[in-house]
């Protein structure tokens, strides 16, 4: 609590900057909570309107409205526990279910989000974006101030005796 003239200021316990919320722990649980609601009630609206538009448009519905809330600030998941990327993975496997007109109990959703619908596991996708990114960084493709940070092994004294230093990029 911070007292200035006649007004008080109380702490809070989470902060939310760009749409992400970080808790006092540094935590995305309260984030992965807000987005599973807000793709549960999406994904409840769609199923009932699943029935009158096609194939077609319902993938681009679910892209526009759970695709894009779930990759959006995913970054920040990388090295998040498990319980806070499986809401995400819930989230993309009923997302998936609808799609495929699979029940809660049917098997082989995997199966069907990659050789059908062709997404990645959440972890996966998080994964991949860090990837992407630090490959544009090493290459060029990405802003100054990130391209600064990413160093290559063989650059730096202390790291070039590493096997990884001596690796060409490709």
């Amino acid at each position: 609590m911070l007292v200035l003239s006649d007004c008080v200021i109380r702490a809070s316990d989470e902060a939310r900057s760009l749409g992400v919320i970080i808790d006092s722990e540094l935590s995305t649980k309260r984030q992965a909570q807000m987005v599973s609601c807000s793709c549960f009630f999406q994904l409840s609206q769609l199923r009932s309107i699943s029935h009158f538009v096609d194939q077609y448009t319902a993938a681009a519905l679910i892209h526009a409205f759970i695709t894009g809330r779930l990759d959006y600030g995913n970054g920040l998941l990388a090295g998040t526990p498990r319980v806070v990327n499986d809401v995400y993975q819930n989230v993309q496997n009923a997302a998936a279910r609808l799609l495929a007109g699979h029940g809660r109990r049917q098997h082989g959703l995997c199966q069907v989000m990659r050789d059908e619908l062709h997404w990645l596991r959440v972890t996966d996708r998080i994964n991949y974006k860090l990837c992407l990114l630090v490959y544009k960084a090493l290459h060029g493709f990405a802003p100054d101030y990130l391209s600064e940070l990413c160093i290559p092994a063989s650059s730096v004294n202390y790291r070039s005796h590493l096997r990884s230093a001596f690796r060409t990029p490709r």
